[in-house]
């Protein structure tokens, strides 16, 4: 028998395993708000300038770009952080103080899911950057 089916027979360790996924879940559902919203107000925020770039020629996929590496700077910034503070966490603790593995593809996967989640989250003020009207943003700001 493997570990994971030992620890598997016991009473509950599947349960709770579904309750942390379903934790996780919801994380990155509150991450790709946060990240929505966040991009959202930035995007408010900056139609002046979006509008004097499209006045200026720069293309909606570069604009969107800008945007989107934006997001994803944010997210691995935050992942390196996350990281380090595991990394931390992990060589701190005393062993068997608290049940905590720090595994590398865990935060591998965790760093990947929080980068989608900035893509994501960023893309929904995407169709805002995009319908920026150049002389009236321009007009607005001035």
């Amino acid at each position: 028998m493997s570990k994971t089916e030992a620890a598997d027979s016991i009473g509950g360790v599947r349960q709770q395993r579904s309750v942390f996924n379903q934790i996780i879940g919801v994380t990155l559902v509150v991450a790709v708000v946060v990240v929505a919203l966040f991009f959202a107000l930035l995007t408010v925020e900056r139609v002046g300038l979006y509008g004097v770039l499209k006045a200026l020629g720069a293309r909606s996929r570069t604009l969107l770009a800008g945007v989107v590496i934006q997001a994803v700077a944010v997210a691995l910034v935050a992942a390196a952080l996350g990281t380090a503070f595991a990394v931390v966490l992990d060589r701190t603790l005393p062993p068997g103080t608290i049940p905590y593995q720090l595994l590398t593809s865990r935060v591998l996967v965790s760093a990947v899911a929080l980068v989608l989640a900035a893509v994501v989250g960023s893309s929904f003020s995407l169709r805002r950057v995009l319908r920026v009207d150049p002389a009236s943003a321009i007009g607005r700001s001035s």
